[in-house]
């Protein structure tokens, strides 16, 4: 049976959540997976664990940035020193977020010969250090004169770029997976990866938030209680983000949505759900918030879904957000701005609406809350799509490896 080894930086967040939902599937498939992380506990946790790794991220995001820049930037973060012995019983690598878990010129990576496949969550692997290039198309050029950093760091960020470019050329074989067609062409208009082997292949969603199985837990009492506390009649409208204050995220953008409604004629109490933590949850809005915080388990986050009555994906920038998957998965339709990859999993008018302006976003939850029918009627396709299915994703993976492992 051959060996995988799956490494990311975090066991959590959308990328170690993939990784952790691969290796549950590969046994079917004949593959022996495991999941290599530096960590698995919280930013207090990173901060007292590892300190090195923790004070650089504080360096790339207080000294190289520039404040205007509010996107996540990764140049100078380190990662525990790694030796290729670690790996030396896998006969393939499966990376998925490395910043802080393997330095791009480790060993591990430029002279390894074994077949590699990484799995892209966002641009980190295509730039000098920027995750979102958002409207910069500098990545195609070799991060010149990146403008999300202090002008000092520019030759630091260029040369990143160029070693990111020799050590990809250089791994035998490689393999780069994009869970959205929307990365994909970022990568094929990037210097750094434009004339590698990249697929498209979806990210996997556990099959507990489609299906009720043995395994499937319960809900915790803490959340159901909450969940009480909303009327029944309510029109919950869903946002979801591991950090709700991370600006990226755009909670502020939810919040006017909902106060556009609010101002409007609507007979149905109007409640929008926030999931995730943030330390913004006392702060008066105005509007009707019931802030969750985090939930850790699949059986909270489906039951979550399972209450909204409509969705609220508003980033920045995104490249394949889990929690549309999950949403769609439960029955929850999602309104969506066309960012990045966002939008690619949500059927404009059949499971969803994507919405090309923050304009249109009101607008778009108004409908779903004036037509019941045509919300009943998102919902029922929402869960019929296969495409993210884990056996479906799985068996994609498991033809790559074997064929790099056989080459």
């Amino acid at each position: 049976m051959s060996k995988i080894c799956h490494v990311s930086f975090s066991s959590s967040g959308g990328a170690g959540r993939v990784a952790s939902q691969l290796i549950a599937g590969l046994p079917k498939f004949g593959f022996d997976a495991r999941l290599e992380v530096v960590t698995d506990t919280d930013i207090p946790g990173i901060i007292r664990n590892h300190p090195i790794v923790a004070g650089s991220a504080v360096i790339d995001n207080f000294v190289v940035k520039r404040r205007s820049y509010h996107q996540l930037f990764s140049l100078t973060r380190r990662a525990p020193k790694s030796s290729r012995d670690r790996f030396c019983a896998d006969d393939l690598l499966h990376l998925h977020w490395i910043p802080g878990a393997l330095q791009i010129s480790d060993e591990v990576l430029t002279r390894s010969p074994k077949p590699i496949v990484w799995t892209m969550h966002d641009m980190w692997p295509i730039t000098g250090g920027c995750h979102h290039a958002l409207e910069c198309s500098r990545y195609s050029h070799g991060c010149l004169n990146c403008p999300a950093v202090q002008p000092v760091f520019h030759s630091a960020v260029r040369r990143a770029a160029e070693t990111k470019k020799v050590v990809l050329q250089n791994i035998p074989r490689l393999v780069i997976c994009t869970p959205s067609r929307w990365l994909a062409r970022q990568v094929a208009e990037s210097s750094i990866a434009h004339d590698l082997d990249v697929r498209y292949v979806p990210n996997p969603i556990d099959p507990e938030f489609q299906f009720a199985t043995e395994n499937t837990s319960s809900p915790s009492t803490e959340l159901c209680q909450q969940l009480k506390l909303i009327p029944d009649d309510a029109f919950v409208i869903g946002f979801v983000a591991k950090n709700l204050d991370d600006p990226n995220k755009r909670l502020d953008l939810a919040i006017r949505t909902l106060q556009g409604m609010r101002e409007a004629a609507y007979s149905r109490k109007i409640v929008l759900l926030a999931i995730g933590s943030s330390r913004q949850s006392k702060r008066q809005w105005g509007v009707d918030i019931r802030w969750t915080g985090t939930l850790h388990s699949v059986a909270d986050r489906k039951l979550a879904y399972q209450r909204m009555n409509v969705m609220l994906s508003v980033s920045d920038a995104e490249t394949a957000p889990l929690v549309i998957d999950e949403a769609l998965a439960c029955g929850t339709p999602v309104v969506v701005r066309d960012s990045g990859g966002a939008a690619e999993s949500v059927k404009d008018g059949y499971t969803g609406i994507v919405c090309k302006s923050t304009d249109q976003l009101r607008l778009a939850v108004s409908r779903l809350y004036s037509d019941e029918s045509m919300r009943l009627r998102m919902s029922e396709l929402a869960q019929h799509d296969q495409s993210h299915r884990l056996a479906n994703v799985v068996g994609i993976y498991a033809g790559i490896y074997s064929e790099l492992i056989s080459d």
